[in-house]
């Protein structure tokens, strides 16, 4: 699987709450840093599980792959439609995603969300 691939299967897997697939794609010390949070893997995959973000609509535009050294970049670009705290709101994102080789795949170091103007 391949750092895009392996992007959807994560959006896919924090779509569906899916635990057990977030935590095979996922490093352990993987962060996450939203526009008022900065949550590591187990308290992201944590608050999703509670539904204190429900990933309601995620419509990929775009994904551009850039491999620097070890570590393989996707840019995401997005409209990310979610609840928050009961709350629906959407949102134009890049989100960047780092992944790094991990036993023989590639799995998530680091999700970054950079609002845009759309």
């Amino acid at each position: 699987m391949n750092a895009k691939e392996t992007s959807i299967a994560i959006w896919n897997a924090m779509q569906d709450e899916d635990a057990q697939m977030l935590k095979e794609k996922i490093m352990p010390g993987a962060l996450f840093v939203h526009m008022g949070i900065t949550a590591d893997r187990d308290e992201e995959i944590d608050i999703i599980m509670k539904r204190g973000i429900v990933y309601d609509k995620i419509d990929i535009k775009s994904q551009t792959e850039n491999k620097v050294g070890p570590v393989t970049f996707v840019y995401t670009k997005m409209k990310l439609t979610a609840i928050v705290n009961g709350n629906t709101v959407v949102n134009p994102f890049v989100v960047t995603e780092a992944y790094i080789e991990d036993e023989g795949s590639l799995r998530l170091a680091s999700m970054s969300y950079t609002r845009i103007n759309d």
